[in-house]
């Protein structure tokens, strides 16, 4: 009889929670599966369900949003519109407010047809939730990545010398501690080197890069903020920091940076290490335009060998790819140079798990030309920045208003994929039962 009592109790619930249910709710374990972390969904006003989520699955931010806009958009009533919100580091970066109606509509439209760019609008976070100690799905924290990258260097030697190169591989070791917190760990693993071992930066033997624990925070008005405590390139110890706030609907970025280090340096079987006592700086803006799908950046810089100056950076995205040059110039030097940043990696990357070995989803390398080369002692360049690894610049990459506006097709592509999944399963199971 008890037994009973508690079945029809149980059916009385299930039937219950279908005749009234919240339109407004969502079962984040469809993103769980699919292999999204850090997840939560709240309700907001006019209708409207707010999704955050991270993604550490999909090589490009954008493709991984119409990816969690695929899934979203078949588990929900077609009177409710979504919000997706983007993270890093359970850290809630910006918002993209989905039309369902116009997204239906052209997901669902033929390859070649034109998209309508009012289907997704990119606009600030208009709440920080889910808060410190909320509970998310399936959480990124403590879960380990080891990531193996090449790099490399030429320099341009006298008649005599003509080329010096220097090739090695890059480990990282990096995870999440908590919300907006993680910490990193690169070390350099020389296999060619041509440089003069003299050259600090061009060790033979394998040493450490960079090593730091960094903290980003969301403040009032849509503020970022970071700051870092480790060991940076080039041989520097110390603290970093960083403040930035979007303007003109996520158009304008401005902001200002700063390091407070060190000299430190492993080197044949000896620490030399020196008070921190140099001050470097950046205040920069960079705007992203439609046009070109590009950006423009000015920056006043404070640089490593004490001198300082304006810099001016443009860049081109072509699809995942982006080509710029930049020009600076210091009270003592000028420099100029191109950059390419391109995929190293397949779209969709190993899933995340406790320990996981990756490669990076993007490799940029730059060629630089500058007026004077010191070549007493070690080589030394003016315009020299410090590379902490923590770029708040690099959170919304693939997520600005200029890259949305011009790669939307990602949304089809992605719900294309969605949906055809079933279809290539079935196909599997009929093959081979």
């Amino acid at each position: 009889m008890k037994q009973n009592f508690y079945f029809w109790r149980l059916l009385l619930l299930l039937v219950a929670r279908q005749l009234f249910a919240d339109p407004l709710f969502f079962d984040t374990s469809r993103l769980v599966e699919h292999g999204f972390e850090n997840i939560s969904s709240a309700p907001c006003e006019n209708d409207n369900l707010v999704i955050y989520y991270e993604n550490r699955l999909y090589r490009d931010e954008l493709y991984a949003a119409g990816i969690a806009a695929a899934l979203v958009d078949s588990a929900l009533p077609d009177s409710v519109d979504f919000t997706l919100v983007p993270s890093r580091r359970a850290l809630p970066i910006c918002e993209l407010r989905i039309d369902r109606a116009r997204y239906k509509q052209f997901v669902g439209s033929a390859e070649g047809a034109v998209p309508d760019t009012t289907f997704v609008t990119v606009a600030n976070v208009r709440k920080a939730s889910p808060v410190w100690f909320r509970r998310f799905a399936n959480p990124s924290f403590a879960k380990i990545d080891l990531t193996v990258y090449p790099t490399f260097s030429v320099y341009l030697g006298n008649y005599d010398d003509r080329f010096k190169l220097f090739f090695a591989l890059m480990p990282v070791v990096s995870t999440t501690l908590w919300k907006g917190a993680s910490a990193y760990v690169e070390a350099s693993v020389p296999l060619y080197n041509d440089v003069n071992y003299q050259y600090f930066r061009f060790i033979d033997y394998p040493q450490l890069s960079k090593a730091a624990i960094s903290q980003i925070v969301r403040l009032p008005f849509n503020i970022l903020a970071s700051v870092s405590y480790g060991l940076y390139n080039p041989n520097r110890y110390g603290w970093a920091g960083e403040i930035n706030k979007r303007f003109l609907q996520r158009r304008l970025s401005v902001g200002y940076s700063f390091e407070y280090t060190g000299f430190l340096l492993y080197y044949d079987k000896e620490w030399f290490k020196s008070e921190k006592t140099l001050l470097t700086s950046k205040l920069y803006a960079v705007y992203y335009a439609d046009f070109l799908n590009c950006q423009f950046g000015l920056s006043y810089n404070r640089y490593v060998m004490k001198d300082s100056g304006w810099l001016f950076e443009f860049s081109r995205n072509l699809r995942e790819n982006t080509v710029g040059i930049f020009a600076g110039s210091t009270s003592i030097d000028k420099f100029g140079g191109m950059m390419i940043r391109f995929p190293l990696s397949r779209q969709r990357r190993t899933r995340p798990r406790l320990l996981r070995l990756t490669m990076p989803q993007y490799y940029e390398y730059s060629y630089r030309a500058t007026n004077k080369v010191y070549t007493t002692h070690s080589p030394v360049q003016t315009g020299i920045s410090i590379y902490t690894g923590t770029k708040l610049t690099y959170l919304d990459l693939h997520l600005t208003p200029n890259y949305v506006a011009n790669n939307l097709r990602q949304f089809q592509k992605a719900f294309q994929a969605i949906h055809a999944k079933p279809e290539r399963e079935e196909l599997r199971e009929y093959l081979f039962k």
